[in-house]
């Protein structure tokens, strides 16, 4: 039997929601839609419903109900909530970021779960992450104003970069939207030295880097916004080519 994604309990899997219920609550009479992509970023299946109601079963029960329910409440939420429903001109701390950036790894993981292949997070990192929130070292998150209202988005794109060396860099790049935020996440393994890589421009004016740090001083939204889906996607794909890495 599959085995939870945070844990080695092999019981019967609960459903994860992708957006959580009380994401859901604040946009009780809108549709949205998900798109999913496979690992070569080919679109693999959409759908509409009339509310924030998608889930994935990757996960147990006693972490599903116990830790992860914490997670919502204690960081998701209070970070979240007002980015969502699209308020301006608010700082966001270092704490807050962190509480974004952990429950965008969780979403990270609970999407390449989908896939029901070997996980692109190792099972060390998926488990220490449950017992301690801890991020990976090879993380990082960057956030973005969104405008179109009444839709939940997440594309996942995998990337395999080789470099000058002749080693490898391969990405998972999760990129997810609930009313005006998104976030998108960027792992990486490295198969050779440790290296320093950044996406092609043109996003810059944006999104701003989250985690591991967010400048200082920062003030909510981060100059321009997403303005279609279109943009989303683009914004999504924008690792599909980098910067030449930096040893």
């Amino acid at each position: 039997m599959p085995e939870c994604a945070f844990c080695d309990s092999t019981n019967k899997l609960s459903a994860e929601h992708i957006w959580s219920d009380w994401m859901r609550d604040l946009f009780p009479t809108k549709n949205f839609r998900c798109l999913r992509r496979n690992p070569a970023g080919e679109v693999e299946n959409h759908w509409v419903k009339p509310s924030l109601d998608f889930s994935a079963k990757v996960v147990c029960k006693p972490c599903n109900e116990g830790w992860m329910s914490n997670l919502e409440s204690q960081h998701a939420k209070p970070a979240m909530r007002d980015l969502i429903i699209g308020k301006c001109d608010m700082p966001i701390t270092q704490s807050q970021a962190r509480s974004i950036a952990v429950f965008a790894f969780k979403t990270a993981v609970v999407i390449d779960h989908l896939r029901r292949e070997e996980s692109f997070y190792s099972r060390e990192i998926r488990h220490d992450f449950a017992r301690s929130l801890r991020l990976p070292i090879a993380f990082q998150v960057w956030c973005a104003g969104y405008l179109p209202m009444g839709s939940g988005r997440v594309t996942s794109v995998y990337y395999e970069h080789p470099t000058n060396a002749g080693d490898g860099l391969k990405l998972h790049v999760c990129t997810f939207a609930v009313g005006h935020f998104a976030f998108q996440t960027v792992a990486s393994k490295y198969f050779g030295p440790s290296i320093s890589f950044s996406s092609k421009s043109g996003f810059d004016h944006l999104s701003v880097p989250l985690w591991p740090e967010i400048p200082s001083g920062f003030v909510w939204p981060a100059g321009d916004v997403l303005r279609s889906p279109g943009q989303f996607e683009a914004f999504a794909e924008r690792w599909e080519v980098i910067e030449p890495p930096r040893y």
